[in-house]
């Protein structure tokens, strides 16, 4: 029952990073305006400190990177563009397998955004940018899953299975995953299956921990 506010990532990233709504502004090449971009607002990284929390931005599209990495560095999260991942990524199996056409298949990408996490020693939080659920629709070659003449059904099925090999590999330190909360959301949408204007602005917003399921289930119990 969620739908989205903004025609663009830009506009949707602002308003889940600051709370505030994005002013319109559209303006060939550029995403913010200079008042938005160079803005000071309680994002995370100031309303958490960073004492004690380490603060990340991770972007798989090498697309108008700029912008929105100088927004978020402005915001004091810790910055991991599509040039640092494709460094990593390039110096690794060696094979070009995570490269997309917008930038790092989310397969890779979030694998190394689980392995950056796993390392840090302290508490932390993640902005994570994914880029296949996207026009064009184009997952690796390697994917074992292909659904005829529907490019975004097999685009998300891959998202799926990127999600999935994430939390698994977080779930390899049990005691930091337990006290976790996943957000997945989007940040706008495109064409649908169905007709529906209504379902051309649904959103998913999914929040996920396991100990909010350990209280739901606490709380189903109590109700039985």
């Amino acid at each position: 029952k969620c739908y989205q506010g903004f025609n663009a990532t830009a506009g949707a990233l602002f308003c889940t990073v600051t709370g505030c709504h994005k002013a319109a502004f559209d303006m060939k090449g550029k995403r913010f305006s200079a008042t938005e971009i160079n803005g000071v607002y309680a994002a995370l990284p100031r309303a958490l400190g960073e004492e004690s929390f380490t603060h990340y931005f991770f972007e798989a599209f090498r697309q108008s990177e700029d912008d929105f990495v100088t927004f978020m560095g402005n915001q004091g999260y810790n910055v991991w563009n599509y040039g640092a991942f494709a460094l990593r990524l390039q110096g690794g199996s060696g094979n070009d397998d995570w490269k997309s056409e917008l930038g790092v298949h989310d397969g890779p990408f979030l694998l190394e955004c689980a392995q950056i996490l796993g390392a840090t020693s302290t508490r932390y939080t993640a902005h994570i940018v994914t880029s296949t659920s996207h026009s064009p629709w184009l997952v690796p070659e390697s994917f074992p899953v292909n659904i005829p003449g529907e490019p975004a059904l097999t685009a998300f099925a891959y998202v799926d299975d990127s999600i999935r090999a994430f939390m698994m590999a977080l779930q390899q330190q049990p005691e930091r995953y337990a006290k976790t909360l996943f957000v997945i959301t989007a940040d706008h949408t495109s064409g649908t299956i169905a007709g529906d204007q209504r379902e051309r602005m649904r959103i998913p917003l999914i929040f996920y921990s396991p100990a909010l399921r350990e209280q739901m289930i606490e709380w189903r119990q109590c109700q039985m």
